[in-house]
């Protein structure tokens, strides 16, 4: 591509060379669309942010590209951020290999969306190109490029190696539950425009904390009370660097296979009303097929031979459907005991109501243990 309007940035650390400046849109597209004329997703893959579609800053990109006043796009835009891992340059003529657009995916696709209106080939768009190799700088600049818009703690999550892991750990279960394969949302709407994925099958960041912590942080109170204080625990207690990906995966295949029961086309195979208890039946499921005795959440290996007794549970419907059962009977039979209904919420989502449960659960898995 030709670079011509641009200055070199001053030395920095951690950076191997760095430019600013304006790039035509005849030029860009040779970043973003490939040779059959589809844009290139797989240079979005580190944006916090997949495509949004159709939202009212989307929407005045497109209305100030539509306006016939190209000339101004370059002074209302943010414009484009790209880190490439290797530049060639020859004067005006860059070879940029192994690059991701960072910051500016909205931008790009709204472009790419457009990219056949009359005159935009000559439309200026501010771009940055930085040249690194360093994890933590490519992270820090990220972070630092999207806060120009608000960005929730769970959203830069998705920079993470661990979550990249957790997505690939998603991807390979697909050979094992075909049909019924569940796809992470590591980035928002990044399965928005997939028309072969059945939204139900979509596992959100938020999705994931919840049903995480409610079976593996014995935490089901406070998923619904204290989301905004679970999520502060992200790096440590939730996406910890160490831990085991398949006890995510654990968790949410089990919030899939409780959801499904529920649903009216399955005949209501568990009484609705027990969806207001569904994150603690989650904890239920673990402490019922596992057991309470569960191995630190940074031994990968045992973590993973003790989920998989749950994955297994969950691959049988007779199995699962008997366990979250046998929940659902725990759970009445506490209710009875402290003398209140399903609908006492100041109640159910006490720590003492919880440990209460959590002994009664044990219980019955030393009891069928025991036989």
């Amino acid at each position: 591509m030709i670079f011509a309007s641009r200055v070199v940035l001053p030395e920095i650390s951690g950076i191997s060379e760095s430019y600013i400046g304006t790039l035509p849109f005849s030029e860009f597209r040779k970043l973003i669309v490939d040779e059959f004329d589809n844009i290139r997703l797989s240079i979005f893959y580190d944006n916090i942010r997949a495509f949004q579609g159709s939202n009212d800053v989307n929407h005045d990109i497109e209305s100030t590209l539509k306006s016939g006043e190209l000339d101004r796009f370059s002074v209302l835009n943010n414009g484009i951020t790209i880190i490439a891992k290797s530049l060639d340059t020859v004067g005006n003529r860059f070879n940029i290999r192994d690059y991701q657009i960072v910051n500016g995916c909205q931008t790009s696709h709204v472009l790419f969306n457009c990219r056949n209106l009359s005159g935009i080939n000559n439309l200026q768009i501010p771009v940055k190109i930085i040249v690194t190799d360093k994890d933590d700088v490519i992270n820090s600049i990220i972070k630092a490029t999207n806060h120009q818009t608000p960005v929730k703690k769970e959203e830069l999550a998705a920079l993470s190696e661990f979550q990249k892991k957790l997505e690939q750990c998603y991807n390979s279960f697909e050979s094992f539950h075909a049909g019924e394969q569940l796809y992470y949302e590591r980035r928002s709407k990044q399965y928005h425009d997939r028309a072969d994925v059945p939204k139900n099958r979509v596992i959100t960041i938020p999705d994931q904390i919840k049903t995480f912590a409610a079976m593996f942080l014995d935490q089901p109170h406070r998923v619904s009370r204290s989301y905004g204080d679970l999520s502060r625990e992200i790096g440590s207690k939730i996406f910890g660097a160490n831990h085991s990906p398949t006890s995510y995966y654990a968790s949410a295949f089990a919030y899939y296979r409780l959801e499904n029961l529920f649903n009216q086309r399955n005949r209501n195979k568990l009484d609705p009303k027990y969806k207001k208890c569904k994150y603690y039946l989650l904890m239920a499921m673990r402490y019922l097929t596992a057991g309470a005795d569960m191995p630190s959440l940074d031994n990968q290996r045992k973590m993973e031979q003790y989920c998989n007794k749950i994955i297994s549970v969950l691959n049988s419907q007779q199995e699962y459907l008997q366990v979250f059962e046998k929940g659902t009977e725990i759970i009445e039979e506490q209710f009875l005991h402290l003398n209140i209904n399903i609908d006492n919420r100041d109640v159910i989502t006490t720590v003492s109501f919880v440990e209460q449960l959590k002994k009664r659960l044990e219980s019955e898995f030393s009891k069928v243990n025991s036989k």
